[in-house]
């Protein structure tokens, strides 16, 4: 019976304060560059990165009518916006004056954003400029005044004013407030969103002592492998390294790795609006970036750039890859691209995390971090035995307090203490992870969860009143010229009468670009779509998705170069 816990030393106990004290109240931190805009190329220190968090912590409070934000501890705030440093400065003064906040997808659909808006209870939206106009549909429709509508950063209106503006024209107290408020066990920090088999996603609540507690444990796991016959590579002669910015905070591996990570391990991040591969490839020997940490879309894009081949990586030691799975033989390719650097892997949800690896093994996810359990779990509720599949429960106190307004689901994930993951593992007698396929519906496109059923009542929302039942799943496709094997959505569909009479690739096009209008691109159909009789169910009314996938494959067998 496979039940395991973390081979590293047991972290400290986490203090019940809040994040912004653990991250930004430490004393002995020298002034460094803390952000460099990819834009612009201005430098944030870490100086003038507090002092903006600190008269955030001044105006957010302060009523509108005295030139404040009037934000307060009892609203949810919602952002929606790409990545900035005014983002990041944002989240650290709501950590420090201990209001909760949604960071809503910068991808999303005014449809999706209502859904968002709704479900945490949201009140105040920080949005970026280019969001406005999807920012104020929703706003809308949920009831939020635009009174309560503010720009986070890029070009203002004279009716919506910007963090900057609204901080360049306040007066602030001769001494700014340099302690963040007392928070309690379990008070809630800030949601993220995750997709499940529910359908649209689900809002997971985590806590200041969440945060905290997993970065004890990144501490304790960063120790022990220095202390390692073989060490990560560091930065050299002791200088700070250099991260390229570029996956999205709104999610939970950019927000760790850019928004938490750089306060207690400091370092600089030269922060992009999102992933552009020439911009990319460009910054790193600009900045003499010397860490990358990516999803599996992104290494497979810099690794098919022509540009590489002409780009200075000498400065590049640690490249990791995280969100998804990344095949062994993409991460040999790229390691090799760039001077032989070892690519290291992150499991990393919403909902916790299982931790990285303490020494490279091709293809391996990794081991536990320090104070984790783990178990591989059969589909009949035993534990399974080592090198058995099974769906992966994990245990600690960097597990999330649940789903945010939604008890029937974290019922259902939340189990004694333990997070039910819904992806399916096997364990080895040394306590190594190996990831084997999605246990849940959910889907992963370009390291981004995909709900299968969100996807399905778009499509049974059609005006035209074209489809009459409906099935999604992920299929596998090859990306053109790699070895690289992509699971893409794809919808089975059950037309109407009104549908039938139609000419079918007419309807093919207007439903794809029905979903196009409604949902973000990395929901769209690449898998295609299909008219079928009836969708397969079980005698209880259960989509059986597998069997589509598997006889779609039958059919469609996925062929992929040789060449590397």
């Amino acid at each position: 019976m496979v039940h395991v816990k973390s081979l590293l030393p047991e972290p400290p106990s986490a203090p019940i304060i809040n994040i912004s004290t653990f991250l930004l109240e430490r004393e002995g931190i020298p002034d460094h560059i803390l952000f460099i805009n990819s834009l612009t190329g201005e430098a944030w220190t870490r100086a003038r990165f507090i002092d903006r968090v600190r008269r955030l912590q001044c105006l957010l409070p302060t009523a509108r009518a005295q030139g404040g934000f009037d934000v307060h501890s009892s609203e949810m705030v919602a952002v929606f916006s790409e990545n900035c440093i005014e983002y990041v400065a944002l989240m650290h003064a709501l950590w420090a004056l201990a209001i909760p906040f949604a960071p809503c997808s910068a991808y999303a659909t005014s449809n999706e954003l209502v859904h968002c808006l709704r479900i945490t209870g949201a009140s105040t939206i920080f949005c970026h400029a280019n969001r406005l106009e999807t920012t104020l549909e929703a706003a809308k429709v949920v009831g939020i005044p635009t009174s309560k509508i503010y720009i986070l950063d890029g070009e203002t209106t004279r009716e919506f004013k910007s963090i900057a503006q609204l901080i360049n024209s306040a007066s602030f107290p001769r001494t700014l407030p340099s302690k963040a408020v007392p928070v309690k066990k379990d008070q809630l920090a800030f949601v993220l969103f995750s997709s499940g088999t529910t359908g649209l996603p689900k809002a997971v609540a985590l806590s200041h002592n969440n945060v905290i507690h997993h970065t004890f444990q990144r501490l304790g796991w960063l120790q022990s492998m220095l202390q390692s016959a073989s060490p990560p590579p560091m930065a050299p002669s002791g200088g700070l390294s250099v991260t390229l910015g570029f996956l999205p905070i709104f999610h939970t591996y950019g927000l760790h790795s850019f928004c938490i990570t750089p306060f207690f391990l400091p370092g600089t991040v030269v922060l992009m609006p999102r992933w552009d591969t020439n911009k990319g490839l460009e910054l790193i020997p600009k900045h003499k970036v010397t860490t990358i940490v990516a999803v599996p879309s992104v290494i497979h894009q810099i690794s098919r750039s022509p540009k590489l081949a002409e780009t200075d990586m000498s400065s590049v030691f640690s490249l990791a890859s995280g969100a998804a799975y990344l095949s062994p033989s993409l991460s040999k390719k790229l390691s090799g691209q760039v001077g032989d650097k070892t690519m290291s892997a992150i499991s990393m949800i919403c909902e916790g995390q299982l931790g990285g690896k303490w020494r490279y093994i091709e293809g391996c996810s990794g081991g536990l971090l320090p104070g984790m359990e783990a178990r591989t779990v059969r589909e009949d509720g035993t534990e399974a035995e080592y090198g058995e599949t099974g769906e992966l429960w994990l245990k600690g106190g960097n597990i999330a307090l649940g789903y945010l307004g939604n008890p029937k689901a974290t019922a259902e994930t939340f189990v004694d203490g333990w997070l039910r993951t819904g992806d399916l593992f096997k364990i080895d007698q040394e306590g190594y992870f190996w990831y084997q396929d999605r246990g849940k519906d959910t889907l992963k496109v370009s390291g981004m969860q995909v709900s299968p059923m969100e996807i399905e009542e778009a499509l049974l929302r059609h005006p035209g009143g074209l489809v009459q039942d409906v099935a999604v799943a992920g299929v596998d496709i090859a990306l053109r010229g790699s070895t690289v094997v992509e699971r893409v959505p794809r919808a089975w569909v059950v037309l109407t009468d009104q549908g039938v009479k139609a000419e079918p690739d007419s309807v093919r096009l207007e439903l794809e670009a029905w979903i196009q209008k409604q949902l973000s691109r990395y929901k769209w159909l690449k898998g295609g779509i299909a008219f079928v009789d009836q969708i397969p169910k079980s005698a209880t009314g259960k989509v059986l998705r597998r069997q589509l996938v598997e006889e779609h494959s039958r059919q469609n067998p996925v062929h992929v170069s040789s060449r590397l």
